[in-house]
């Protein structure tokens, strides 16, 4: 038998992925669903960036039980602006200009109104990108170095470890919860 990761894209990508949520888990319960509904969650970590925006996002760790071996797989979860913003009022009425008592007046930049947007402030809304970052060949250890890169310095707010594998949640599982939450939420 060969040491050699085996080529599964969704879980094992052989170079660093950033997958869209939809992509993803087409990938999981699409061609791969004989082998990926094998993948059991481990633990789910909800972090927060230390930083301003102070990004949140989370961190899930696998393991692949296939041909008598287990490689354990971390990903992580995110939820961002899309790149090409718009954002659509929600019924909300129009916001008036500011009055300010000093000589110049300063009414909200397009940036401010994309950051409330963005945060849900202001009544409108944005269109998100749900996505699934991946280190090369999901090596479990790398997930805090891709964190750090994408997000800076984090901490981890909470954490859900599963000790019961005949309660875990498979990876299949994972990525319908994925899709269910992006359309609720967009």
């Amino acid at each position: 038998m060969s040491d050699k990761a085996p080529n599964i894209h969704c879980l094992l990508p052989r170079i660093v992925d950033y997958s869209n949520i939809f992509d993803w888990a087409n990938g999981i319960l699409g061609r791969d669903f004989e082998t990926t509904k094998l993948c059991l969650l481990d633990s789910l970590e909800h972090c927060k960036a230390d930083k301003s925006p102070k990004h949140e996002f989370l961190k899930a760790y696998f393991t692949l039980h296939l041909d008598e071996k287990a490689y354990k797989i971390g990903i992580i979860v995110d939820r961002r602006p899309a790149e090409s913003i718009d954002i659509e009022t929600k019924d909300a009425p129009a916001s008036l200009p500011t009055v300010s008592s000093s000589p110049l007046s300063v009414s909200p930049s397009p940036s401010v109104e994309r950051l409330q947007a963005a945060l849900g402030n202001g009544g409108k809304s944005v269109t998100a990108d749900d996505r699934v970052m991946i280190p090369q060949f999901g090596l479990r250890k790398d997930p805090d170095g891709l964190a750090t890169k994408e997000f800076g310095s984090h901490v981890t707010l909470n954490t859900l470890t599963t000790h019961d594998i005949t309660a875990s949640m498979s990876a299949p599982q994972f990525a319908k919860l994925l899709e269910i939450a992006h359309q609720i939420m967009n």
